[in-house]
């Protein structure tokens, strides 16, 4: 199967794994069960906003590029979905530049 459900599809079929090794952001152990309370934990240090903000994006890129392919008979090479999540976090970081965090 070319994209796997669940989340060997978000981390461990072939093509999502060329996606994550062009990824601009890598994260220690994302490949296995505690990848989301990873990512929380992160969310709570300061300094790694970004790069949580960045992943989270990058994982809707996988899924959207997913349902593209599953319902539309689209495919989306690696590179394409990396550059769609860094363009569209870029754009989001430059619409909110000056705003307040919304962590409280």
């Amino acid at each position: 199967m070319y994209w796997m459900w669940g989340k060997g599809m978000l981390f461990q079929c072939n093509k999502v794994k060329e996606i994550w090794k062009m990824a601009p952001v890598q994260w220690d152990g994302i490949a296995h069960l505690s990848w989301w309370i990873a990512i929380q934990e992160a969310q709570d240090s300061r300094g790694v906003e970004d790069q949580v903000n960045l992943t989270i994006n990058i994982l809707w890129q996988i899924w959207k590029a997913r349902n593209d392919r599953e319902f539309n008979h689209k495919e989306k090479e690696p590179f394409k979905v990396i550059e769609k999540a860094l363009k569209e976090w870029i754009e989001f970081e430059e619409a909110n530049k000056g705003k307040d965090s919304r962590k409280s």
